[in-house]
């Protein structure tokens, strides 16, 4: 049996699998994103990203721009893994 299989078993039904998977998912991509965007951040504009958006010592357009990239670039993921994670549980 498929390991997809057996966990399939503990779950009283398919959303409830599909949400915890999503989840899973979601959070191990969160680190990974916020990593990646970090170090384009610093090659790109030649300086750490913005540790607080919110705070005064940030200009506007950096604090903008912050908020888009990762704004962005996190629901672009989810949305990836939601729609193939979803996709694969029913095709199995």
């Amino acid at each position: 049996m498929s390991l997809l299989g057996r966990i399939r078993e503990n779950f009283d039904d398919e959303e409830q699998l599909n949400n915890w998977v999503i989840g899973g998912a979601t959070m191990i991509s969160a680190v990974l994103v916020k990593r990646i965007i970090e170090f384009g951040w610093r090659q790109a504009m030649r300086e750490e990203p913005p540790k607080n958006p919110a705070d005064r010592d940030v200009s506007i357009q950096q604090a903008l721009a912050w908020t888009v990239i990762v704004g962005v670039t996190s629901s672009l993921v989810k949305l990836l893994i939601r729609r193939n994670i979803t996709w694969d549980v029913r095709k199995s």
